[in-house]
């Protein structure tokens, strides 16, 4: 079954079985001395092993108390260990038909509560092997005639037993490891989602479901209802940190077409196709499922909150052993129980985005009601002061000062504007960048156009995004280019945003090659929305020209 992901806490596992192992021990030692019917033969070696037993488990029991963390193959070595015990003392004394017979399914119960079906089913067929040979060692000395050393009728009612006893055992440790591995892993996973990020949340889910898994890696895609964005999030196995990448329409139809909720994808010579649900195989099912990544197999879980997001889980190529419909079910129980967590970091996100908005349009208009009024005041005065004075020197200083404080007042302004591109706004992209463009030229002095073909709405995400860029572009036409005129041009192409910054500055080969090296600050923003910048002279004019290719659906940066 699935037993790929161990229980980490091997230490307490081990004393409880120790316990129980010297209780165990304690009481064969008095039932054998109560009980004159067994041992059948060798008293004096059965004491002498039990004794030797009780010794080693009192020992072992004082080690695993004292230790924090085991070895994991500790419960192994106990476990063959406790059956070699048993296989010696049944050759000597006849346990299967003495009181020493609690031991025999004492074993099988350890195997139950350490591992699973197929460990606790292996067990109890050693057992019953073993029971099988102290038979025959029996019939082949004395006969089976001679009923005094051996029983047969109570023989076959104990290996029956033990049998069936197994089974069911093997069967009930099946189902109550399922259900450890779910409650472990949903607790690991809530326990360290412990960031308000989305991305540090999805992380430790994926992180944490790779390691249960033993898979090869992992992907989350997630759409935001309300504006129709997808990201993907992948971890290979050995990473620390998932990658996250925006998808285009195309793309997050691959990863999010209509499918069952739970699924197993087989890739094939005939491409992608289902051959199991949560319910069971169903042989070959075609699917519109096309997950760009190279798999063989892939565990597949759907999960959504009311209307506000919408995501998928795809567990690539994991352990043969945790491949199955089982695992399937166990991922689709986790994902429900920590759905309602993703969400509340997905709202946290949100709200924390909203909230910053607001801080910012605040700021934005304290400085307008502040700073920037009293530096209007202040020039005033200043230019007051000069209209006074006959120094020619003195009033060259004032004049000095006076275009010191213009500057510092329009760098309040473009400020203030900034932080307000950041509040949500109800016109189209189109009215935005004309206000812009328009108060540039006022500003500047600059001549300004906008060229798009259309009035172009966008969502809110990118309309900022297009809008910093804009701003940050035009800050430096303003400074470095000693341009006349500069033309905007935002156009929709296919699913994503093309921006193109033109204008007619600084004339020479040289000059234009050195500002042909974009500022750091419009590279970086590029890079991290996931777009492309080029920046080169006008082919037909003098000047610059920079165009900037943006996805559908951009990072934030």
């Amino acid at each position: 079954m699935i037993s790929e992901f161990e229980t980490e806490d091997v230490a307490a596992q081990e004393r409880v079985l120790a316990r129980a192992r010297l209780v165990l021990a304690a009481a064969s030692l008095g039932a054998i001395y109560v009980d004159p019917t067994g041992p059948v033969r060798y008293v004096t070696a059965a004491f002498g092993l039990l004794g030797l037993y009780a010794a080693a488990s009192l020992v072992f029991l004082v080690v695993v108390s004292r230790a924090h963390r085991l070895p994991p193959g500790t419960g192994v070595i106990a476990h063959v260990l406790d059956v070699i015990w048993l296989a010696v003392l049944t050759s000597l004394t006849g346990a299967a038909s003495s009181p020493l017979f609690p031991f025999f399914t004492y074993i099988v119960l350890a195997a139950a509560f350490r591992w699973g079906y197929r460990e606790t089913l292996a067990t109890t067929l050693i057992i019953v092997w073993v029971m099988l040979a102290e038979a025959l060692l029996v019939i082949s000395r004395n006969g089976l005639a001679d009923s005094s050393p051996f029983e047969l009728n109570l023989f076959l009612i104990r290996v029956t037993y033990m049998a069936l006893a197994g089974v069911l055992l093997a069967y009930m440790a099946s189902h109550e490891k399922k259900l450890r591995l779910e409650s472990t892993l949903v607790a690991r996973i809530l326990s360290r989602m412990r960031s308000g990020t989305l991305d540090a949340a999805l992380t430790t889910t994926g992180r944490e479901l790779l390691r249960a898994l033993g898979a090869r890696s992992i992907a989350i895609a997630v759409r935001e209802t309300s504006n129709g964005r997808t990201h993907l999030w992948t971890l290979d196995k050995g990473q620390d940190e998932m990658r996250r990448t925006p998808l285009s329409r195309s793309e997050a139809d691959d990863y999010l077409s209509k499918a069952p909720a739970a699924c197993i994808l087989k890739r094939g010579r005939k491409g992608v196709v289902i051959t199991a649900t949560s319910r069971g195989s169903v042989g070959t099912m075609a699917t519109a499922l096309a997950p760009g990544a190279a798999f063989n197999t892939a565990l597949v879980v759907t999960a959504a909150f009311e209307e506000y997001w919408v995501g998928r889980i795809f567990v690539y190529d994991p352990a043969r052993r945790t491949g199955t419909v089982a695992s399937l079910r166990l991922l689709s129980r986790v994902m429900e129980f920590i759905a309602p967590a993703l969400h509340s970091v997905f709202l946290i996100r949100r709200l924390r985005s909203r909230s910053e908005a607001s801080e910012r349009a605040r700021l934005a208009r304290e400085l307008h009601d502040t700073s920037v009024q009293s530096l209007i005041g202040l020039e005033m005065d200043v230019m007051a002061l000069s209209r006074r004075t006959g120094d020619s020197v003195l009033r060259s200083a004032i004049d000095g000062v006076h275009a010191r404080l213009q500057q510092e007042i329009q760098g309040l302004r473009n400020l203030m504007a900034h932080l307000s591109s950041f509040a949500p706004s109800s016109g189209s992209i189109t009215e935005r960048l004309t206000e812009t463009l328009a108060r540039f030229q006022v500003e500047t002095g600059i001549r300004t156009r906008l060229l798009s073909s259309a009035a172009l709405a966008a969502p809110p995400r990118i309309s900022q995004e297009l809008m910093r860029l804009v701003e940050a572009a035009l800050s430096n036409v303003r400074r470095h280019s000693g341009a006349t005129q500069a033309d905007v041009i935002l156009e929709r192409v296919g699913d994503g945003w093309i921006l193109v910054i033109e204008d007619d500055g600084v004339s020479g080969r040289d000059a234009n090659r050195q500002r042909t090296v974009a500022p750091w600050s419009i590279r970086e923003r590029v890079t991290a929305l996931g777009g492309q910048l080029v920046v080169e002279p006008r082919k037909d004019a003098v000047g610059i020209r920079v165009e900037i290719r943006l996805p559908a659906f951009v990072l934030s940066a």
